[in-house]
């Protein structure tokens, strides 16, 4: 349990960390301290040259520290020692593949660094579970000195240099960012790497989810690590059993004629559509009208479980399918091209809808105890991404 350090103990605490030789310094030290933001120009210039303990008073009397006290996510001021690391993905997006994100790590946080206080942040508004009280207020992140006073920062999973995900490729964010950076599994392209090149230089660990992420990673790093995606390697969603009838396909929003290629193989009344990230796939309910809208990973795994095979457009719709035990085949995306040839089912893959072969004839094989290898590698790579991060 934390107590909230005295005036004097903020004071000192100032006085030893930070310069303070200067009134520009002195005002500096404290908002950054306190409001976890540098003041202006001309808040240094209304501010009396007054003492440090003075000045500290006059700040935690202000509304914006009364605002931050409410949120609670100003660390510099509480006498705890725990270590704090904090998440960022885009697991607001809507996407349940990407919302799913957060909670996997910090699960595998739980298992190598079980005494550590996990937090999450996402730029983006939706809702995603986690720990309620542990997921930071949109602004936090976008603040040196508020990302500053973690102990780490995890930028993982999902395919966040895969496309421009703010504020990774700022500039000013990635030079002022000072804490130890971990690159978790991410998934990444070429180009959008190269605009996070400053963060990846700085970071005491990057890794990625497949071969061609690793290949761009390498082109910046060529210490990166080959770690799995955080959810195909949570033991959480694996289960399922052989129940189940018909074929469940997870789509996405496509050209109209990929819609009528799925007609082709998808038998209605047998067969069930639906679709995970709503505000984007919305419109394919004019072609399947009776598709369903999933936005929970539990309503995902039900209707996976539900189903004897699953053909999904969507990475993580093969990922749950596959551990929960189903005949997967993947549709278009090169990263479910490159999960699905390593666990020895490369014919279950096809660039289109159209090119779909008789799906009773492809094969199903229990990835399960591969898997389990790829767990492992992922914590023993989550341990060492830790232990350079001093933690």
């Amino acid at each position: 349990m934390s107590q909230i350090l005295s005036v004097s103990e903020i004071s000192e605490k100032i006085s030893q960390t930070r310069d303070i030789s200067s009134k520009d310094g002195l005002i500096r030290s404290v908002y950054n301290f306190l409001l976890l933001r540098d003041p202006s120009r001309e808040e240094i210039d209304l501010r009396d040259e007054s003492p440090l303990a003075d000045l500290v008073k006059s700040v935690m009397g202000s509304k914006e520290f009364r605002l931050i006290l409410r949120n609670g996510f100003n660390f510099n001021i509480l006498s705890s020692t725990k270590k704090r690391i904090v998440l960022f993905g885009a697991y607001g997006n809507g996407n349940i593949g990407d919302a799913i994100q957060a909670l996997s790590i910090a699960r595998h946080l739980k298992v190598v660094r079980p005494e550590a206080e996990v937090w999450s942040y996402s730029e983006l508004p939706g809702r995603y579970e986690f720990q309620y009280d542990r997921v930071l207020p949109q602004g936090l992140f976008l603040r040196g000195a508020g990302l500053n006073q973690f102990d780490a920062l995890i930028v993982g999973g999902g395919g966040l240099l895969s496309h421009p995900h703010a504020p990774l490729f700022d500039e000013t964010w990635q030079t002022t960012t000072n804490l130890p950076v971990i690159v978790l599994g991410a998934g990444a392209i070429g180009p959008v790497a190269a605009r996070s090149k400053t963060m990846l230089d700085k970071a005491v660990f990057v890794s990625g989810r497949d071969d061609a992420s690793l290949a761009a990673l390498q082109a910046i790093r060529d210490d990166a690590h080959s770690i799995a995606d955080p959810v195909l390697c949570d033991p959480h969603y694996i289960g399922g059993s052989d129940v189940g009838t018909g074929r469940l396909f997870i789509l996405k929003k496509a050209e109209d004629a990929e819609y009528e290629a799925v007609k082709r193989i998808y038998r209605k009344g047998i067969d069930s559509v639906c679709f995970i990230e709503p505000a984007i796939d919305f419109d394919l309910t004019a072609h399947f009208p009776e598709a369903y809208m999933l936005t929970s990973v539990d309503d995902m795994i039900a209707m996976i479980d539900a189903h004897s095979d699953v053909v999904s457009t969507r990475y993580h719709g093969c990922i749950l399918a596959l551990l929960r035990g189903k005949k997967v085949v993947g549709i278009r995306e090169q990263k479910t091209q490159e999960l699905l040839t390593k666990y020895g089912l490369a014919q279950n893959f096809f660039t289109s809808f159209a090119h779909v072969k008789d799906i009773d004839d492809l094969p199903q094989s229990d990835v399960r105890e591969l898997v389990a290898q790829d767990r492992a590698t992922f914590l023993s790579g989550l341990d060492t991404a830790l232990r350079a991060a001093q933690l």
